[in-house]
């Protein structure tokens, strides 16, 4: 958000924002962003190597953490030469996210 956006929300969000709460909530969303784009990251490496079983333990897991995310785009995109194009979607979301976060002023 530009400073005039700020400026343009009512005092209780102006105070929020500005507070040690609201800049904490940013952090701690940004932190958790940018760790979520590292297991998306590792996700998508992972499914590359076909002697990884990707249904085995940790790696399980993080699939379960990562498709409900990766779901919301899939469909968008249709699949080129057998390459779901879609994940590129999902990263310039999250990308998107992260680079609000860092940039808002308060």
């Amino acid at each position: 958000l530009a400073s005039g956006a700020l400026a343009s929300l009512p005092l209780g969000f102006q105070a929020f924002f500005q507070s040690q709460v609201g800049v904490m909530l940013r952090l701690t969303s940004l932190n958790f962003c940018k760790i979520y784009m590292a297991m998306l990251v590792l996700r998508i490496t992972i499914m590359w190597f076909p002697n990884i079983n990707p249904y085995r333990q940790p790696f399980y897991s993080m699939i379960q953490l990562t498709d409900p995310y990766l779901n919301l785009f899939r469909g968008w995109m249709p699949p080129i030469f057998g390459i779901d194009l879609s994940v590129i979607l999902a990263f310039v979301v999250i990308q998107a996210v992260i680079d609000t976060l860092t940039l808002s002023p308060f």
